[in-house]
């Protein structure tokens, strides 16, 4: 619409507005002076939430009774690590080019001990379980296919 020769737009906002959004923005939103540090963050949370899931698979295991439900297990461990490598592989994609090697992989070698102390826990709880439900062909089918994820 026109008026005195200036076009008047409806609905956009003003100048001020869009600074006071930028500066919100900005505000709320971590900066992180080294993209490291976010690779990190990102990495540890992933690998948080599998080591917590991890626990409960562990605690879960004291539970089982058939080689159905330790077959289950098995595939929701499988699940979760193969969840937690695609989602550290895709983190070093987007970062690659621009990390601190050497400090990522110091900080890596923190987690791998974690989440392998995780893992081990839910092999030992897994051990437990009696002979016929370990040497099913299905359940040893499952935990080769694991077996090969690590390789």
């Amino acid at each position: 619409m026109k008026k005195g020769g200036f076009t008047v737009r409806k609905n956009v906002p003003s100048i001020p507005l869009l600074c006071l959004i930028v500066l919100v923005l900005c505000a709320v939103t971590p900066l992180y002076a080294d993209p490291t540090d976010q690779a990190i963050e990102r990495i540890k949370s992933c690998t948080k939430t599998a080591i917590t899931e991890l626990g409960e698979l562990s605690v879960g295991a004291e539970t089982i009774r058939t080689a159905a439900e330790a077959i289950d297990s098995l595939d929701r461990y499988y699940a979760i690590i193969t969840r937690m490598i695609n989602e550290i592989n895709n983190i070093d994609k987007e970062f690659s080019s621009v990390v601190n090697t050497k400090k990522l992989h110091a900080s890596l070698a923190e987690i791998k001990k974690q989440t392998q102390a995780a893992g081990q826990l839910y092999g030992a709880a897994m051990g437990k379980l009696p002979q016929t439900i370990l040497s099913a062909d299905e359940f040893v089918a499952v935990l080769q296919k694991i077996k090969d994820l690590s390789m």
